[in-house]
């Protein structure tokens, strides 16, 4: 297996001498499954919480929480770009992975001076030129849930190229409703449907777990969420966190016993009904060390899906740095165990 770093403008090559032969060498390819560091978006500090949109390809904006500008004083988020391709011709994989400069966006979700974690990105009102950006913050004290509607990542100007106007306005960060508690720390909220969240918590005052609640308004995640439950399921004596949905599938991290070390990474499945007991990710992902805020992006286009996460074992920039893995657990219907409730 071969993985090549390439630039972004990954250029069709139009001479015939290009490759010694059109004739596909392998129809198939998975990602690659042993984790690799994304070092071009990793710095000397601390580069965790990774969030992607859901794609159905492996070519995404992520947005990201790092300490550079602050030299880990603080962490704001930072906007950035991965593509993963396989080349049928060659066998090979061409990956890039890279900050994007100038977002008007991410200056825009930052507050000097506190801690921006967690972030998830979801269509907005306009999907193709709005999305909707949820982060946790320290700015009024605890760490609250925030949200806000704006641009694309990748937008610089609310203007295009021929300078019609091409996107909104960015909108203030605001507090969620029920999910501002400033007693308690609540982060990581992940949509559960168009009616409810996941996300973690301290609110059980036993550590982080995952709790459950319901949107006021479905659809309007904006608008506050009521009915907050524990979700015995997932959650253990240990600490529960960065919980990540997409679809029917769970991936958090957790320190709860039987692990490789510090926090571990773990899936579940949902059923309709209820979730699977979580399963540890395994040693060709865990290590001693920990890991953390896993991201699952549907990779149609291979033979598994992508996993994004945050690590802070040796070999990196320094801190924690973001790696991605190809995993299959998604693609393979006996993975999902009996639901547990």
């Amino acid at each position: 297996m071969t993985v090549r770093a390439a630039p972004l403008y990954l250029a069709a090559c139009l001479s015939v001498g290009c490759y010694p032969s059109y004739e596909i060498v392998q129809r198939e390819a998975p990602i690659p499954v042993t984790p690799w560091n994304l070092t071009e978006l990793n710095s000397p500090y601390d580069d965790r919480n990774a969030a992607a949109p859901p794609s159905l390809h492996v070519q995404a904006e992520i947005l990201f929480s790092s300490g550079r500008a602050s030299q880990d004083a603080d962490l704001d988020l930072v906007p950035g770009r991965l593509w993963v391709e396989f080349g049928q011709w060659n066998a090979e994989y061409r990956v890039d992975a890279r900050v994007i400069d100038a977002s008007l966006i991410a200056a825009h979700l930052s507050q000097p001076g506190s801690n921006e974690r967690g972030p998830r990105i979801l269509p907005g009102r306009r999907p193709w030129q709005e999305w909707l950006y949820l982060f946790a913050s320290d700015r009024a004290g605890s760490y609250d849930v925030y949200a806000c509607y704006g641009p694309r990542i990748d937008a610089q100007s609310v203007y295009d190229y021929r300078g019609e106007r091409a996107y909104p306005d960015p909108e203030p960060p605001a507090p969620v409703p029920g999910l501002c508690d400033p007693e308690l720390y609540e982060a990581y909220v992940s949509p559960l449907g168009d009616d409810r969240v996941l996300y973690a918590t301290d609110r059980g005052g036993a550590g982080l777990d995952l709790y459950q609640a319901r949107l006021r308004t479905p659809g309007d995640l904006p608008a506050g969420v009521v009915e907050h439950a524990r979700v015995d399921a997932l959650s253990s004596e240990g600490n529960d966190s960065f919980p990540y949905v997409n679809g029917d599938v769970l991936v958090f991290a957790s320190d709860r016993p039987g692990g490789f070390g510090g926090y571990d990474l773990y899936r579940a499945r949902f059923d309709g009904s209820g979730w699977s007991a979580p399963e540890n990710l395994g040693p060709g992902i865990n290590t001693e060390h920990d890991e953390r805020r896993p991201v699952f992006v549907r990779a149609e286009e291979f033979t598994n899906d992508l996993l994004l996460f945050s690590s802070d074992r040796p070999g990196g920039l320094g801190g924690f740095d973001l790696y991605a893995v190809g995993v299959s657990f998604a693609r393979d219907p006996a993975s999902a165990a009996p639901a547990a409730r």
